[in-house]
């Protein structure tokens, strides 16, 4: 299996970012170019337009949020590996599952590398999973990661 184009969504969480560096770290050994996903639920965009005063255009918040998106991976990612990527940064609007399978498929992904927060039992059923929808229903393999202190807490 050859891995040209990497996915890397993150939701701005300390799991989020564990995802990030994975992906990062596997498009460097592979030489794979790296795609960075943003997923602003509808609702949310909303709320960000109307928390500034006067109100933000959409525009704005976009160019904000890819802002964000990149100093993310900079802070997550070491220089000595992000000097070696080929990296796109986006920020979509929608279902968050929903568009990281969009996203898979418009940009033609080998693999999509993501963070999981490691919910079980009734935390995952009351909330949800993106992990496990996308796992379910991406059109290529997905490589879930765990922060060390979440498999930790599973190990006690």
């Amino acid at each position: 299996m050859e891995f040209k184009r990497i996915l890397a969504p993150t939701d701005f969480s300390p799991f989020g970012e564990v995802g990030l560096r994975a992906a990062a770290e596997l498009a460097q050994r592979v030489g794979a170019r790296l795609a960075l996903l943003h997923v602003v639920p509808e609702d949310e965009l909303e709320a960000l337009a109307n928390a500034h005063v006067p109100r933000h255009p959409v525009d704005l918040i976009y160019q904000d949020l890819e802002g964000a998106l990149t100093d993310q991976f900079r802070r997550v990612v070491p220089p000595e590996i992000r000097r070696d990527l080929a990296v796109e940064a986006v920020v979509t609007v929608g279902a968050p599952f929903a568009e990281i399978l969009r996203m898979a498929r418009l940009k033609g992904v080998d693999v999509i590398v993501m963070g999981t927060h490691g919910r079980t039992g009734l935390a995952r059923m009351m909330m949800g999973s993106v992990s496990e929808q996308v796992v379910r229903r991406a059109p290529c393999p997905v490589l879930t990661v765990r922060p060390a202190e979440a498999l930790a807490e599973v190990a006690a």
